[in-house]
């Protein structure tokens, strides 16, 4: 074995194909700096004066999870920040769960990316899904995941996920071919359009994510931990890997598996499940399939938005069930987990490839009632556990529903961040910044420059929130007046207080597992964002402004 490890050593570590380090891809260095100019040229325009790319403050948008409200809600805003130019101001475009589902479709749209285009064709799906979820090509369901099985890859509840997803965005990927991530790229190297990012979690089995989880960032080149110092290329995302080479390949994922993967909320408890399913028989057979790798006395503590399965489940036939539970039970018998199992790049790994490994350690801490120590992104305290032969990646939203953390890297500085964040309130009264604070706890501890809510809107206090609900406005600005180099954040949440849309975003066609909605509901969701974005184009200009130093 000795021989082995030493020829291993000598004729494959000649070959890395992992990359190593914080910085950031080539490409996306030399793209971002392409539109860093194109984007001064804008604020020039905007301000009458001329500012020069290395003064251009860095301006980013941020949009939250919500499952299909969240992607609707982000076609509006998208449209309103085309509107009125301030896509054009935009260098980065950070997106969580139901919003990635907008931005990744956004940068395929046939003909490029076009914020019309796009919102009609997500329209045309969505009012669907009612058809969709009868489940008229489940046929097409177990060759997928059992051949995936026979393949070797690991098989998890998003696998079934990203099939009803795919019935629902790529009816004829068939005919034309599945969109790929990779394929974003084009569009992204024009520099005509911000710069993607997509974010997810990397969880320890039997540990709550509150505990212990680290940002995982996605683009169109790579994916990776930062706080790890590792990365590989998006097309190696299914590959066999070790020692940070990979060592079967397999062939690039469709972007389908992707959305499915940053929005895979949708975990439920098998108790959720039986009590929507249609009959006695249909109870038996789901809960056979899913007790193999659904760990049911784990699920409570998920988050509220994560509390029950998508109702496409709910309405499978029971023939197709018979179909399903004979092939595919054996293929996830055993898995214990409800995030996403992939190959561990760093399995094997020595530990001068990246920082010192200590996550292991930290995680059995956690286990046994220890907390976790935090330290800054920029000198990180965790590195990666090389022993397991899996990472785990779940839903972003299971920390919180806001992607902040791949922009807060010193390699991605922004200093305005324009947030939409839908999540889920029971009307829009409640308190809308929960998912923010936490947020800026987050970077807090990772020694991270996030403004507090101010004080007029703090949740405890009768003139905090409880006064400021009674004159409620489409957006919030944030700013640390006494630092200078705090970011300032424009913040949307999902509101209407001007009434000028007849919809109530809160209402049952958007709730966060509610997956069946019409066309004139999409159209009135998108509308209301694409209004309230609008209406913050001067708190927009005003803060750009004040970064500049007019």
């Amino acid at each position: 074995s000795k021989l082995i490890s030493s020829l291993y050593d000598i004729f494959v570590r000649m070959r890395v194909d992992m990359r190593l380090g914080r910085d950031l891809h080539p490409t996306e260095v030399s793209t971002v700096a392409k539109r860093k100019a194109k984007c001064a040229e804008a604020i020039s325009k905007l301000l009458g004066r001329h500012v020069s790319p290395d003064k251009a403050p860095t301006v980013s948008i941020v949009g939250s999870g919500g499952g299909f409200r969240a992607m609707t809600a982000m076609s509006g805003a998208a449209q309103g920040l085309h509107e009125t130019g301030v896509m054009d101001l935009c260098t980065y475009f950070a997106a969580l769960s139901g919003s990635t589902w907008y931005l990744s479709h956004l940068y395929t749209t046939d003909g490029g990316p076009d914020v019309y285009r796009c919102a009609e064709h997500l329209k045309e799906r969505v009012s669907k899904m009612e058809e969709i979820m009868q489940f008229q090509n489940a046929d097409n369901f177990v060759p997928t995941i059992y051949g995936r099985y026979l393949e070797g890859l690991y098989i998890s509840l998003v696998d079934l996920w990203e099939c009803y997803l795919s019935s629902v965005f790529e009816p004829d990927k068939d005919k034309s071919g599945p969109r790929k991530v990779s394929q974003q790229r084009p569009h992204v190297e024009s520099a005509n359009h911000p710069f993607p990012v997509y974010t997810a979690l990397h969880v320890a089995e039997d540990v709550d994510t509150q505990a212990f989880a680290e940002w995982v960032e996605f683009t169109p080149y790579e994916y990776g931990i930062a706080n790890f110092g590792s990365f590989m290329a998006i097309e190696d995302l299914a590959a066999s890997k070790c020692r940070g080479v990979v060592c079967r390949k397999f062939r690039e994922l469709d972007q389908t598996f992707f959305i499915a993967l940053w929005g895979s909320a949708f975990a439920a408890s098998i108790e959720v499940i039986a009590a929507n399913t249609m009959g006695s028989a249909q109870k038996t057979l789901l809960k056979t399939l899913l007790m193999g790798f659904l760990d049911v006395t784990n699920l409570d503590d998920m988050r509220p938005f994560a509390a029950s399965l998508p109702n496409m489940l709910f309405g499978l036939k029971r023939s197709m069930l018979w179909r399903v539970v004979h092939s595919v039970h054996t293929v996830f018998s055993g898995f214990q987990s409800t995030a996403r199992r992939l190959s561990n790049a760093l399995l094997g790994g020595d530990d001068d490839q990246t920082d010192s490994g200590t996550a292991s350690k930290e995680v059995e801490g956690i286990k046994k009632g220890k907390k976790r120590r935090a330290g800054p992104q920029s000198n990180p305290k965790a590195g990666k556990n090389r022993k397991e032969d899996a990472m785990m990646v779940v839903d972003g939203g299971l920390a919180f529903n806001d992607p902040f953390p791949p922009l807060l890297r010193a390699e991605r500085h922004t200093d305005v961040y324009i947030v939409f964040d839908f999540s889920w309130r029971n009307d829009q009264t409640d308190y809308p910044f929960g998912e923010y604070d936490k947020a800026v706890e987050w970077a807090e501890a990772h020694e991270c420059k996030l403004p507090k809510v101010g004080k007029e809107y703090a949740k405890e206090g009768d003139s905090g929130w409880a006064k400021a609900k009674n004159d409620l406005k489409e957006y919030y600005v944030f700013e640390d007046e006494s630092d200078c180099d705090c970011p300032i954040v424009v913040f949307f949440p999902l509101s209407n207080p001007s009434g000028r849309v007849d919809v109530d975003p809160f209402g049952k066609a958007y709730g966060t597992t509610h997956f069946a909605m019409s066309a004139d509901e999409f159209e009135k969701m998108k509308e209301l964002n694409r209004y309230n974005a609008k209406q913050g184009f001067e708190a927009i200009k005003k803060a750009i402004a004040k970064k500049v130093g007019v």
